[in-house]
């Protein structure tokens, strides 16, 4: 009997040992969004512009600021690229106008009077992040991610929007296709289409593209680019990048350097003095 006993308080130090994190789960899960976190703005409309007044942002337990005093005014549908080195602030700039972290002090507003951490700001928005997300399932079922009811008329539009449809056409199972665990039956290429599928399927009127090609090689990005350019019409778009290419269709380049913006500048104006940039001695 002493074998299997052991195993059997093995077992139960294990699960004794996991309760704190399961109630911790748990009532996580059970927790209603408080108004001070989400807010709830049907009337909420985006027809001029997304405001960032004075915006500054420090992560919790740190001395550092990792934004300071931003103030950026974009236009109903403008396209801007954000650059600058690693920990310049990039990605904590697009969690805020995303409304998922909320600023120090200043503020973000929608028209001037709706803030960024609504239901109805979110619903607005496609986000397409560097490393995509995707699940073991079919290619259909990742594109309109957490949808029980397909749209096929939409699932057919973006899937050409997004330039897969080539792709999808030469599968024997079509958009049926598993694409195995975080996609690995895919080309990098091939899932961030599927990531700019699943952005496009909601019908935004905003787009965030978060370093989305970083992670391609040069050839494989060029042709995502292609798509991407392709879907930004008539769309707000920010473009977080480190590549000069990604950025040749904005209207406006912002260039940040630690938590602060140092320069917004033309793209013509960005790729000639693209190398004085990163020394830190541009000047327009």
């Amino acid at each position: 009997l002493m074998p299997g006993l052991n195993r059997m308080i093995g077992q139960l130090n294990i699960f004794k040992a996991a309760i704190p994190s399961i109630e911790r789960v748990h009532k996580e899960y059970l927790t209603i969004a408080t108004n001070e976190n989400y807010m709830d703005m049907p009337k909420l409309s985006f027809k001029k512009s997304l405001a960032l007044q004075n915006l500054s942002f420090k992560y919790l337990r740190t001395k550092r600021t990792a934004l300071s005093h931003i103030s950026l005014e974009i236009q109903r549908g403008e396209c801007i690229g954000i650059v600058g080195e690693t920990g310049s602030g990039k990605s904590t700039l697009v969690d805020l106008i995303l409304g998922l972290l909320k600023p120090s002090e200043g503020s973000i507003l929608i028209d001037g009077k709706y803030p960024v951490n609504s239901y109805q700001w979110h619903q607005k928005i496609g986000y397409v992040p560097q490393s995509v997300y995707l699940t073991d399932d079919t290619i259909e079922a990742n594109i309109a991610f957490g949808e029980e009811h397909i749209d096929e008329r939409r699932l057919k539009n973006v899937i050409d929007a997004a330039q897969l449809r080539k792709f999808i056409d030469q599968l024997p199972e079509g958009t049926k296709t598993l694409v195995g665990e975080r996609g690995v039956r895919l080309s990098g290429g091939e899932r961030q289409r599927i990531a700019i599928a699943r952005a496009l399927y909601q019908n935004p009127e905003v787009l965030i593209f978060d370093e989305a090609t970083s992670a391609l090689d040069s050839e494989t990005e060029a042709r995502l680019m292609e798509t991407i350019h392709n879907v930004i019409k008539d769309r707000t778009v920010i473009m977080v990048a480190h590549r000069l290419t990604t950025l040749k269709d904005c209207n406006r380049i912002v260039v940040m350097e630690k938590g602060s913006i140092r320069k917004i500048i033309p793209y013509g104006a960005l790729n000639k003095n693209f190398a004085d940039i990163n020394s830190g001695t541009y000047t327009s």
